[in-house]
């Protein structure tokens, strides 16, 4: 459901809330941290910036750090910051171009409601969770270890990364 750009943005901020109360991080460690391509980093965490997620220091000292305390901060408000509205809370899940709530297609209902419940639980998860969640896997490692997952749901599913 998320883009990778956003998936990225999630890990990063993640990395910054677990990192909070070492003063601000540098982009190449938070890329290396989460196997993130440094330049694109830069990018996502600029962006993150102008959107009031994160702020920067230069300088000595410098790098990323939460411009809010990361229980301040949804899951929604990352995504909308990385792409914006979601083309799928206005399109039809199979992409008929005349499915509305009159005529809707034979999924229309199913969708409305999957659709309406994913956006209350991204309005309502914190990044505070996700970091307290992401705290308690073990470190990955870079000599053929696999990154375990994110967030899994109640069903063990993964929700926000690939699972393992």
């Amino acid at each position: 459901m998320f883009s990778p750009t956003c998936q990225y943005a999630i890990r990063a901020l993640a990395y910054l809330a677990q990192h909070a109360d070492d003063g601000p991080v540098l982009a190449r460690d938070i890329a290396a941290a989460e196997d993130i391509p440094q330049q694109f980093l830069s990018k996502i965490l600029h962006q993150l910036g102008l959107k009031g997620l994160v702020r920067s220091q230069k300088g000595p000292g410098g790098g990323f750090a939460l411009a809010r305390p990361a229980a301040k901060i949804t899951i929604a408000e990352i995504s909308a910051a990385v792409d914006g509205t979601p083309q799928a809370a206005n399109q039809c899940v199979l992409g008929m171009k005349r499915c509305r709530d009159s005529t809707g297609c034979v999924l229309h209902g199913e969708w409305k409601t999957f659709r309406a419940r994913y956006e209350e639980k991204i309005a309502t998860r914190t990044l505070a969770q996700l970091a307290a969640i992401d705290e308690a896997q073990p470190p990955k490692g870079r000599a053929g270890r696999v990154r375990p997952a994110r967030i899994r749901n109640s069903s063990g599913h993964c929700t926000v990364s690939p699972c393992v």
